[in-house]
């Protein structure tokens, strides 16, 4: 496997195994004091549910709507460790249990280096289509830190698998399995990919965090995202966080690569993208949260392969779009909030508004003009309710304009290797998901109901819901409406209970099952999928789309 690198501005910096920051940082163990420093929180939605309680309290000030989270942002650190222990006190126990599986650490406790193994293997059974599944996926992480200053992360993942019927078919599609890697076919109609995370954090004070890797970043507080989620392949990055007061800022620059375009050149390979992200998250009150959100997208790349660096955008306090205007830049302009209200410890409700363009004459003229590109997101989130501890029940809508998220092309619309930056399901639907989860000890069940409605873009027409057709190719300027185009149903039902073992891993045993039906004039597709899997759970798979 090629080792993973960092390329900005046609200057590759980094270009070697992850393992070297773990040797240059214990140089470092000599000038620091005994302390133990924080580790890495990778974002799964499951174990991030048990930081909801402390989200949720109306006595303090609390943020927590940029993900992932390092451990000491937490009050009780690792999400897991409330979960008491199995078993008796030995060796073999707790690594199966309750610690990491390898960990290294000096006699003074001022690094630690922990490593585990990573699995997901599950078996399917597809009635509908009479399908066998199965993934076989292992890999490795190496987590740590040096100090309080220094943290970092490395993980690997090889997969096999066999999917589902309409997984499968947007894989040929899109050439991607979703949110994970390039698919490449290996014995039909089987997959083989794999995908690197990484990435060092360094913190000189309370105040400031410096993060460089290859990952994934979510922003919002509900089960989707239409600002940023972490539906699509992994990126290199640059993340700054800054806090101060009631104020936490996060600036986010991004390398992103567009498999639409054509190689440049066999040295170059496939053109990059890069983006300028930053959220101000606000707490107003005890009970408020205002996050607001600006990102540009451009290019560095023209026809001979170069151009120009806009360094106004890499400017981290700055505001994006007089500088998109005043420099007349091709940038595609994305500008958003971020709304959280506690109304009490146990009911949380959260919303979201993304603005890719609108023209406000037309916007409230309501005639449907094109270029109001905008999307909404309203939810609610009981958190224990009715008394009944580690109960998580939430309630969510999402409803996008049609050619949301599009621009001129491929090489400045709002995605990532093939995928969508924000929603998975790309523009011009609505939809509403409803999520239950309940853990006792270290048993749990989840149930998650998604009705969508979309409007597909038809063979030679452009109704808006592919964010890869340049928008310039709709079909009309004004009187399009949400599920234009080819209107299909798509419901999809999925069930899980298990057992959770290691609580570092989050590895669990479990028995899944996954009713989907997807309908329109064309095509009627039923999926009744059967499953049983072996997984430690540490990042969010999106096959619910």
């Amino acid at each position: 496997m090629a080792k993973p690198y960092i390329r900005f501005m046609h200057v590759q910096f980094i270009k070697i195994p992850s393992s070297f920051f773990l040797i240059l940082f214990a140089f470092q163990t000599s000038r620091l004091i005994a302390q133990v420093g924080p580790q890495p929180l990778p974002y799964q939605r499951q174990l991030y549910l048990e930081y909801e309680k402390d989200l949720s309290r109306t006595d303090k000030k609390t943020f927590g709507s940029f993900k992932p989270y390092r451990e000491d942002e937490q009050p009780h650190g690792w999400a897991l460790d409330s979960i008491g222990k199995a078993g008796k006190n030995n060796w073999l126990n707790r690594k199966l249990f309750s610690e990491h599986f390898i960990h290294y650490k000096d006699s003074a406790g001022r690094w630690n280096v922990y490593m585990d193994p990573l699995l997901d293997l599950q078996l399917g059974k597809d009635r509908a289509s009479g399908l066998s599944t199965f993934t076989n996926t292992r890999g490795a992480q190496v987590l740590g830190n040096v100090g309080k200053k220094f943290s970092f992360y490395t993980a690997f993942y090889e997969n096999q698998a066999r999917f589902a019927p309409y997984i499968r078919d947007f894989i040929i599609l899109n050439d991607v399995v979703p949110g994970q890697a390039w698919a490449r076919r290996f014995d039909k109609p089987e997959y083989d990919y794999s995908h690197v995370l990484g990435y060092v954090s360094y913190a000189p004070n309370d105040y400031l965090q410096i993060q460089l890797g290859h990952d994934r970043n979510f922003i919002g507080d509900g089960y989707r995202s239409l600002l940023l989620s972490d539906a699509s392949f992994p990126y290199p990055q640059l993340k700054i966080r800054g806090k101060l007061g009631p104020f936490q800022y996060h600036y986010l620059l991004s390398q992103y690569t567009d498999l639409k375009s054509p190689i440049i050149s066999q040295t170059m390979g496939k053109p990059y993208k890069y983006s300028s992200m930053s959220y101000l998250d606000w707490a107003v009150s005890k009970r408020l949260n205002i996050g607001l959100f600006q990102a540009v997208i451009w290019i560095l790349q023209d026809s001979s392969g170069r151009r120009s660096v806009p360094w106004n955008y890499m400017n981290p306090l700055i505001f994006l779009k007089p500088i998109e205007f005043s420099t007349q830049s091709e940038g595609n302009m994305m500008s958003g909030m971020n709304i959280r209200y506690k109304f009490s410890q146990q009911l949380v409700g959260y919303g979201q508004l993304a603005l890719d363009e609108f023209v406000g004459k037309n916007l409230f003229a309501q005639n449907g003009f094109y270029g109001n590109k905008y999307a909404l997101q309203l939810g609610l989130k009981a958190i224990h309710p009715f008394h009944v501890k580690n109960l998580y029940l939430q309630t969510e809508g999402n409803v996008v304009r049609p050619y949301a998220y599009s621009h001129w092309g491929s090489l400045t619309n709002y995605a990532q290797y093939n995928q969508p930056l924000a929603h998975p399901r790309g523009a011009n639907f609505w939809e509403w998901v409803n999520l239950a989860d309940y853990r006792s000890g270290r048993f749990y069940g989840s149930m998650k109901l998604i009705f969508t409605k979309v409007g597909l873009d038809e063979e030679g027409k452009s109704w808006g819901q592919n964010v890869y057709t340049p928008f310039f190719k709709r079909e009309k300027d004004f009187e399009n409406t949400i599920g234009q185009g080819l209107k299909t149903d798509i419901n999809h039902a999925e069930m899980q209970v298990g057992y959770i073992f290691n609580t570092k891993t989050n590895m669990r045993l479990y028995l899944g099952y996954l009713n989907r039906s997807f309908t329109n004039i064309k095509k009627q597709e039923k999926t009744q999928l059967f499953s049983v899997g072996f997984s430690t759970m540490l990042r969010n798979v999106y096959y619910d789309f």
